[in-house]
């Protein structure tokens, strides 16, 4: 759906009309940036074209955008004044020692996207415990569960995409009110595997009604349920079960940056079952 004359167009914008993160998400000039008084997720220059470029895809067909939203989205978790999820951002642009300036100041643009003259598959939206009771999700062979570990919602982990997305212009309030620093959105998604009094009943309704030949499933042994119990509820469904783990250094932002800490391992789990 896209041509060269569209490409040359969004990637020369430079201005915008309606000014949503270039006003809530990024500083009034890049080189002096206010801890205090601003949101530091994107430099003046990439906020002001990601929203240009999104008022600009607005009549467009939903084909066309959905291609834009493609590579603005990658664009958006790439070149950001973060080390990952959009929860917080660096003191200052570029990281502790501006390691990571290149890339946070790298101009956003918008690539090309290759499409593929293939059998189109099936997307849909929905809780993982709901999918088979509640859409016409077929059978399949096999089905990856990447479930939240813990109380972080992946939904608010990411809000500046979902903001993007709904291009609805929602308020985060002043980065100095209470509880706004970040600026995430108040009405984001959350999904009850990451509440201690709720996972197990989530995935023991997941297991009863997916339908696939195989599961796999990735854990670590830091999530609200342990290895056994995941285990027990799959025991009900499942013929045969293999466990494989690995040691992994965690991420310093996970436990406060101490490279002597006690605790700086997670082990990880991929728990692979076999369905009845």
């Amino acid at each position: 759906p896209f041509s060269e004359n569209d490409y040359q167009l969004l990637n020369s914008i430079t201005s915008t009309l309606s000014p949503y993160f270039s006003k809530h998400y990024a500083p009034p000039n890049s080189n002096s940036p206010d801890l205090i008084n601003e949101r530091l997720f994107y430099s003046k220059e990439n906020a002001v074209f990601i929203d240009g470029v999104l008022e600009t895809i607005q009549p467009w067909a939903q084909d066309k955008k959905d291609a834009v939203f493609a590579s603005l989205l990658y664009r958006m978790s790439k070149n950001i004044n973060t080390s990952g999820v959009m929860k917080g951002f660096y003191n200052g642009f570029g990281g502790p020692k501006g390691q990571n300036l290149g890339r946070i100041l790298e101009r956003i643009t918008i690539n090309p996207i290759n499409y593929i003259d293939k059998p189109i598959g099936s997307v849909f939206q929905s809780k993982a415990e709901e999918l088979y009771s509640k859409t016409n999700c077929p059978a399949v062979d096999i089905a990856y569960l990447d479930p939240p570990y813990n109380g972080h919602q992946y939904s608010s982990n990411y809000h500046l995409l979902n903001s993007a997305v709904k291009y609805d212009f929602y308020d985060p309030g002043h980065p100095t009110e209470k509880k706004s620093k970040v600026g995430i959105r108040k009405d984001h998604n959350r999904s009850d595997f990451c509440y201690k009094d709720k996972a197990k009943s989530s995935f023991e309704s997941l297991f009863n009604t997916i339908q696939s030949k195989y599961l796999i499933i990735s854990y670590n042994n830091e999530g609200l349920l342990s290895i056994n119990e995941i285990k027990d509820l799959l025991n009900f469904r499942s013929s045969e079960i293999l466990i494989l783990s690995k040691d992994y250094k965690k991420f310093a932002g996970g436990y406060g940056g101490y490279e002597n800490t006690i605790n700086n391992k997670v082990q990880e789990f991929f728990i692979i079952a076999k369905m009845k």
